[in-house]
């Protein structure tokens, strides 16, 4: 019986194969016989991979996309960096022009202030300030080499005005030292633009602080007012006439002293002084002008010469007139003299009164040394002569 089933078994697993392969036979010739069937797989293909196509594509597409816009991202930050450079580097070009504009100006200035000076001079810049305790110098940049000599006169040029600076101090090839106005052993005799009157100025050590004028004789008193423009004298023969010094900002009013003294406001910013003016002692019309030409004498035509032995007429002398006597006019009468008046003396020695409109603080007369007592050596004791000794007389 087992026999019989594995035949059953083995028959019927042949006929199924016989019946596979006959089937995959025939389909596969109706597949290549039949036009119409194959057309239908491909489309039946193409609906199924077509979504799976969209797909990939839209993904690739993501990740190209994604990829160039980093790209992008990179480049444009590198030209925002290029940018930014550029423009951080334009912005100090505009700071430095501007700076050169203004030093331009400055120097512009400068030079037409130098074509403006009547003595001749040397530009020279200023290049430090020294620090040693027993000058209160400032430092220029040119020296012996460049033709500057000690006590020569400084100026500068500010606001629009001539102004003094000081005096050379101390000299080196290339660089020397200037003595400014507000030191202590700076003097400049100067007087009163306005009224003339004559005084000595110098400084108190500091550039804050103002500068003074003394020896102001005390007719000049009601005559000062404040902001009066205070100039050199020329006095002495270091600094020339007519440089502006300073303005009158407070008059000091001694009560007996027959002088008054004068509290000035530099003309001078010395805080942003930058270029100065070393003056020479001759003017540039000096220097500058030379002596005319002879002038060729013209020669007299030949028949205005008279022959050799002709003879030669004597001009007439000329009538003078008589000489009238000259009447000298009568002296005229001076009125009296009156004798001035001393201000009396007030309790409050500080008290401001005005004087033109300038400020004056009334200081007590400076107190009078004591008399200096002088021990003269005893003197010698007197000896009297011996009267002779007389003879008795005889009877």
């Amino acid at each position: 019986m087992r026999n019989d089933d594995n035949k059953a078994r083995k028959k019927i697993n042949t006929d199924a194969y016989i019946f596979v392969i006959l089937f995959i036979f025939s389909f596969s010739v109706l597949l290549f016989s039949t036009q119409s069937f194959v057309v239908n797989i491909r489309d039946t293909g193409l609906s199924m991979f077509s979504g799976l196509r969209g797909g990939i594509h839209s993904v690739v597409v993501f990740f190209s996309r994604t990829a160039a816009a980093i790209g992008e991202l990179s480049d444009l930050r590198k030209k925002y960096d290029e940018l930014a450079g550029k423009i951080a580097h334009y912005k100090e070009l505009e700071r430095s022009m501007a700076e050169i504009r203004q030093e331009n100006n400055r120097l512009r200035e400068q030079l037409t202030f130098s074509e403006m000076l009547e003595y001749r001079h040397i530009p020279a810049e200023i290049i430090g300030r020294d620090l040693d305790n027993l000058f209160n110098a400032l430092v220029i940049n040119k020296g012996t080499a460049h033709g500057v000599k000690k006590d020569m006169s400084v100026v500068a040029y500010q606001d629009g005005m001539e102004v003094l600076v000081g005096k050379i101090l101390q000299v080196s090839p290339y660089e020397s030292l200037v003595l400014p106005l507000y030191d202590d052993r700076c003097f400049v005799a100067a007087r009163f633009a306005q009224v003339r009157y004559d005084g000595i100025v110098s400084g108190e050590g500091s550039p804050a602080k103002p500068l003074l004028m003394k020896s102001i004789d005390k007719r000049a008193y009601e005559s000062v007012k404040k902001g009066d423009i205070i100039i050199s004298s020329g006095l002495g023969g270091v600094y020339p006439s007519g440089l502006n010094i300073g303005r009158v900002r407070e008059v000091l009013l001694y009560e007996v002293e027959l002088m008054f003294d004068v509290e000035l406001d530099s003309l001078v910013n010395f805080s942003r002084l930058e270029y100065v003016f070393v003056l020479e002692k001759e003017s540039r019309r000096s220097s500058a002008g030379t002596a005319p030409p002879p002038v060729p004498l013209e020669r007299a035509p030949d028949s205005a010469i008279p022959p050799p032995g002709a003879a030669v007429r004597q001009p007439e002398p000329a009538v003078r007139a008589p000489v009238q006597p000259v009447r000298q006019p009568a002296p005229p009468t001076l009125p009296p003299v009156q004798p001035e008046r001393s201000p009396a003396p007030s309790s409050n020695t500080d008290a401001p009164s005005s004087s033109g409109g300038v400020e004056t603080r009334r200081l007590p007369a400076p107190a009078a040394p004591p008399p200096e007592t002088v021990e003269y050596p005893p003197a010698p004791p007197v000896r009297q002569p011996e009267s002779p000794a007389r003879a008795p007389a005889e009877p």
